[in-house]
């Protein structure tokens, strides 16, 4: 038995080329745009208690966690369900951050581009669609 055996080692080449394959499949577009884009749509849905609003990282981590599982798992209904899963087991956050989160991620699935960014009102439209099916 080696002394690396059961250690998770990695080069530094293989951490980086992980990094951008992540960026890559979460980020197709520029990185910091999709963020503030999705932080201002996702925002309004992060009230844990009246007046008490979800911190910017909070809300940031369960976009990109979703939207990482729902391109691993092939986008449509398989990724919906495993996106889904998986913000089900972050147990803090809101009901309906966790709808707008699924919302924006199903949305984002066909578009081209930043300027094809789903809006609030599509983000609203699909909640209110997903929740008529339940």
């Amino acid at each position: 038995m080696g002394i690396f055996d059961g250690f998770p080692f990695k080069s530094r080449e293989q951490m980086e080329r992980e990094q951008k394959e992540f960026e890559k499949r979460v980020f197709p577009h520029d990185i910091e745009k999709t963020k503030a884009l999705a932080l201002d749509r996702l925002r309004p849905y992060g009230e844990k208690k009246p007046g008490k609003l979800m911190a910017d990282n909070e809300v940031l981590f369960s976009y990109i966690s979703a939207k990482d599982i729902f391109v691993q798992a092939g986008g449509g209904e398989d990724g919906v369900a495993a996106a889904k899963k998986a913000l089900k087991r972050q147990s803090w956050l809101p009901k309906q951050m966790v709808e707008a989160v699924l919302a924006l991620v199903k949305l984002e699935e066909n578009r081209d581009g930043l300027e094809d960014f789903p809006t609030a009102d599509d983000i609203r439209v699909e909640m209110v669609i997903d929740d008529n099916l339940k």
